[in-house]
């Protein structure tokens, strides 16, 4: 890993998490949003590591 790549993952893997600490999962669509938002982060952190 390149330094930029490292902090591109940093940052993805850092959305990753804040889209974790959700304080209720009451509402499904809730849910929904936070796991299309890792899944979005993750996805990120592994396009910036194959460039």
């Amino acid at each position: 890993l390149k330094r930029g790549d490292k902090k591109a993952v940093e940052e993805a893997l850092e959305e990753a998490m804040a889209a974790l600490q959700i304080e209720e999962l009451a509402e499904k669509d809730t849910f929904v949003l936070a796991q299309r938002k890792l899944k979005r982060s993750v996805t990120k952190a592994f396009a910036s590591l194959s460039r």
